[in-house]
């Protein structure tokens, strides 16, 4: 998957779910916002070599590559689901 497409694939993901608030900063990054003081905001940033996924002050760096980005993505729902805390 091509960095821009991570991108758009998790927006149009999104998009079908009206509580959760994000924002498309760029065609590299993406915002979700927490929905409560329980929660926590997420940054996507991605890039050529590598993709970073930010919950709040934690990071994690993931090689661009199908596994590392498909791990990243199975992070994103588990933080969105609340699996990851």
């Amino acid at each position: 998957m091509t960095t821009n497409k991570i991108i758009s694939t998790i927006t149009e993901k999104l998009i079908k779910y009206p509580n959760i608030k994000f924002e498309l900063t760029n065609d590299n990054e993406l915002n979700i916002f927490k929905e409560n003081d329980n929660g926590f905001d997420i940054c996507i940033q991605t890039a050529d070599r590598e993709n970073t996924m930010h919950f709040d002050n934690f990071h994690w760096h993931y090689d661009n590559n199908e596994e590392e980005t498909n791990e990243m993505l199975d992070q994103l729902i588990f933080a969105l689901t609340g699996i990851s805390r």
